[in-house]
């Protein structure tokens, strides 16, 4: 403990200090913390149902908390009729741009398989594409680099939002090329301008486009919806989400 208080105490960027203005806090709390210590204190591997059964169903029962804090449509809540709803918990926002990005390359590549088994997915990689805003968290690029897929920056407007013209375009002309555009990252909440992106008609968009998995990073702006009143800057969630 005196060489944690002595050499590494004196380096840290505390961001959870209330004057911390960049970036995103840390979001230390004492409901947090005591999170973290029962977490740490049990130390248990949530592999899948069967090796754990009380934490993978805890899993799905912080998700439905948080589903219904968001103000999520019900098809969100795993006990509603007809859910898509529960999940894993990740340790970070990157980690789930990864996982996401991961699990739309293996849906894509098996829809572009067909019935052809035996081909490598090597194979496709070469023609596979993402694409998100040049404002989005740069763990996003990483997770492409990672993935072996490429990946195209849209330009934002003034207000730092994604356009979705230029987005339009990016994947039509791909799509000429002989690519196969498959992953859409919209930002709620950038982390350099906290930029909204339009997600309603980005995922309008989507879902015209065959194979294309929309995800939305919401780590740093979508916790504010929690708030009611501030929901109507998230544009569908009082309507639908595509």
């Amino acid at each position: 403990m005196k060489d944690v208080s002595d050499k590494i105490m004196p380096g840290l960027t505390h961001e959870h200090h209330p004057k911390y203005f960049a970036y995103y806090t840390s979001g230390v709390s004492f409901p947090g913390t005591l999170g973290d210590i029962l977490a740490s204190g049990l130390s248990v591997g949530v592999f899948n149902w069967i090796n754990c059964p009380a934490g993978t169903e805890l899993e799905n029962i912080v998700l439905d908390w948080f589903a219904k804090a968001l103000g999520l449509p019900k098809k969100f809540i795993t006990d509603s009729p007809g859910s898509v709803g529960g999940g894993v918990l990740q340790n970070s926002a990157s980690e789930c741009i990864f996982i996401s990005l991961l699990i739309a390359r293996a849906h894509v590549i098996e829809n572009l398989k067909g019935d052809n088994t035996e081909l490598h997915d090597s194979v496709f990689l070469p023609k596979l594409v993402a694409y998100t805003s040049e404002d989005a968290h740069y763990s996003m690029e990483k997770a492409a680099k990672m993935s072996l897929t490429m990946i195209r920056l849209i330009p934002t407007d003034s207000k730092g939002k994604m356009r979705v013209d230029l987005l339009k375009e990016a994947v039509h002309n791909d799509i000429n090329n002989g690519l196969v555009p498959f992953f859409v990252m919209a930002t709620l909440g950038t982390t350099g301008s906290a930029a909204f992106d339009p997600i309603l008609e980005i995922g309008q968009f989507c879902k015209t486009i065959p194979n294309m998995w929309f995800h939305i990073d919401g780590a740093y702006g979508a916790n504010s919806f929690i708030l009611p009143e501030m929901r109507r800057f998230g544009e569908v969630w009082n309507t639908q989400i595509p």
